[in-house]
């Protein structure tokens, strides 16, 4: 393993990030806030971003690097901001889902301005259609939200 990545592992590594990032916030909401069918969508979103994860990590690994592993520190400090704001959007508002689901359409456009930035990296290599696959999903998301949001 090198101690520089190359392109191609550099994209790889902020897709696994944005993607794993995404299934642990998906998980949250139907842990803390979403019920019903929303929940069921969300958790579904979850277990695809967690698949797609694992196909990242395996086509990085291939790429003689080895998936990043997650920063606990940060990842605490985002649940716990997770928490505070199912929170306090619970105190202000009779549906403090809504201020989840748009944290979780934000997640969507970061991780859409991450396909797009790795995209010429990625085109005509043997990953382009992984990434496809996480642009495709970040697509289905972002429908399946809005239709959460509208009822």
């Amino acid at each position: 393993m090198s101690l520089l990545r190359t392109d191609t592992q550099a994209a790889l590594q902020a897709l696994h990030k944005v993607i794993r990032e995404s299934a642990a916030h998906y998980r949250f909401v139907v842990e803390h806030c979403a019920r019903g069918e929303g929940a069921k969508r969300c958790d579904e979103l979850a277990e695809e971003r967690d698949q797609l994860a694992g196909q990242l990590a395996e086509a990085i690994r291939k790429t003689g690097d080895l998936p990043a592993e997650p920063d606990r520190d940060l990842e605490a400090a985002r649940q716990l901001q997770d928490e505070l704001v199912s929170q306090l959007s619970g105190l202000f508002d009779e549906n403090g889902a809504a201020a989840m689901i748009e944290h979780c359409q934000q997640m969507e456009r970061q991780l859409q301005t991450v396909v797009q930035e790795d995209a010429a990296v990625l085109s005509g290599s043997d990953h382009e259609s992984l990434r496809g696959a996480c642009a495709d999903s970040a697509e289905r998301a972002r429908r399946i939200l809005d239709e959460i949001v509208s009822g």
